[in-house]
């Protein structure tokens, strides 16, 4: 089995070298695009001997992980955000057996709050980087990122991930997600909704 960790950046130099950094001993094929940024988080990117390409214009998180689905070679994909950053953790492609999608916990980091575990067996707060996804599966059941929703993309494919394949938990905490408490509000709840209700009539 092979496994790719693909990032998506933009405008993360505060925190793409910890992401970077906590790579630094994996044996996974890394890959990083900079979706033309306008701070120095390319520059950071580029010191790193990982895969890495910058877009000449930005087009969201959305397309950028769409063309990572498309590009990968590997046999499953995890999606990693530049704030997120990975744990020490046993190998896991060891727990790879060829299923479709795999669901692991994760450390929740909050702004002056306490790291906590998110176990997600018993848990709805379901993150990208926590599923680990096989690039068949995803393939077959035609799931893509919506470009069209440019806020809470990651849950409507959750959403279809979790309506097409059966998950499969592996009881490995391998990351941390960064929960940024000075992000945007979300706006576009309402279209959210209605693209999942559509999907779920499907």
């Amino acid at each position: 089995m092979s496994l790719s960790i693909v990032i998506s950046c933009y405008n993360k130099s505060k925190y793409i070298r910890r992401c970077l950094d906590s790579l630094a001993s994996v044996d996974y094929d890394v890959s990083v695009i900079d979706d033309c940024s306008t701070d120095n988080s390319y520059d950071i990117v580029s010191e790193y001997q990982f895969k890495h390409e910058r877009l000449d214009k930005n087009h969201g998180v959305s397309y950028v992980r769409n063309k990572q689905i498309d590009d990968c070679k590997s046999e499953y994909i995890m999606f990693l955000d530049g704030d997120d950053f990975l744990v020490p953790h046993q190998d896991l492609i060891e727990s790879l057996n060829g299923g479709e999608l795999y669901v692991a916990p994760y450390y929740l980091k909050s702004h002056n709050r306490p790291t906590k575990l998110v176990n997600q067996r018993i848990s709805n707060r379901r993150q990208m980087s926590s599923v680990i996804v096989s690039i068949k599966a995803l393939k077959d059941h035609n799931i893509r990122f919506n470009e069209n929703l440019k806020n809470l993309e990651d849950l409507e494919f959750i959403f279809r991930l979790f309506k097409f394949m059966s998950p499969e938990y592996i009881d490995i905490p391998y990351y941390t997600y960064h929960k940024n408490e000075s992000g945007k509000r979300i706006r576009n709840i309402v279209q959210l909704r209605k693209q999942l209700a559509k999907i779920r009539n499907n």
